[in-house]
C-alpha cells in the first residue's frame, strides 16, 4: 500500500478503535473510501456537472456530491438505519 492509503488505514483503525465506526475489516474500508473520493474526481473531470446537476448559485457541484456520499457512506460504516432515507 502508498503511504497515503497507509495514513487512511491508521485514520480508519482510530475510528473503529474509538467505536465511530463499526468493527469492519480497516483496508477494506480504507479501499472503499479511496475509491469513493477516486471516483467522484473521475466522473467530474469526464462529465459537466454543473449541467447535469445545477445546484444553487456559487455551490460546486462536486462539493455536493461529496457531502451527499460522505453522508450515506458513513452512515452505512456506523450502523444508521435508514440509510439514504
Amino acid at each position: 500500500m502508498s503511504g497515503l492509503l497507509e495514513i487512511g488505514e491508521q485514520c480508519v483503525r482510530d475510528c473503529i478503535a474509538s467505536q465511530a465506526l463499526l468493527p469492519n475489516d480497516p483496508k477494506l474500508v480504507t479501499l472503499m473510501l479511496w475509491s469513493r473520493l477516486h471516483g467522484l474526481v473521475t466522473l467530474f473531470q469526464a462529465f459537466d456537472f454543473r449541467q447535469q446537476f445545477p445546484g444553487p448559485r456559487g455551490v460546486n457541484p462536486l462539493d455536493v456530491a461529496v457531502e451527499a456520499t460522505r453522508g450515506l457512506l458513513l452512515a452505512g460504516l456506523q450502523g444508521h438505519q435508514n440509510v439514504g432515507q
